[in-house]
């Protein structure tokens, strides 16, 4: 998959093919890309992955979404920090497969 979106998110997790026919009547192929590697990797993160790279202060959380420690309440705050740390670590997988080359899913991957 070489879409403009496919360096910056992995390119589609689950893509799929359909069929159909134009108003002409020609057979023409549509292809749905479904979500992200990127989403996909984001929404399995590891709890404890996410935690580290929070941190497990006040400050290392108020500073990893750019607040000041005086400002974050948890309630409020720490839903924000965990999406972003998801994500954090979804980045690094896609950027560890362009680096090693390894497919995420599909042919040729690890069972």
């Amino acid at each position: 998959m070489n879409d403009d979106n496919s360096c910056i998110d992995g390119g589609p997790a689950f893509p799929t093919i359909e069929w159909g026919r134009t108003q002409a009547g020609e057979v023409t192929q549509y292809t749905h890309g479904g979500m992200s590697h990127r989403d996909y990797l984001a929404a399995h993160a590891p709890q404890s992955v996410c935690e580290d790279i929070i941190g497990d202060t006040v400050q290392s959380t108020a500073k990893f979404i750019g607040i000041e420690a005086k400002e974050y309440d948890h309630s409020v705050h720490y839903a924000a920090a965990y999406a972003k740390a998801t994500y954090v670590y979804a980045d690094r997988m896609v950027a560890a497969k362009k680096t090693t080359n390894l497919p995420l899913a599909g042919k040729g991957s690890a069972k």
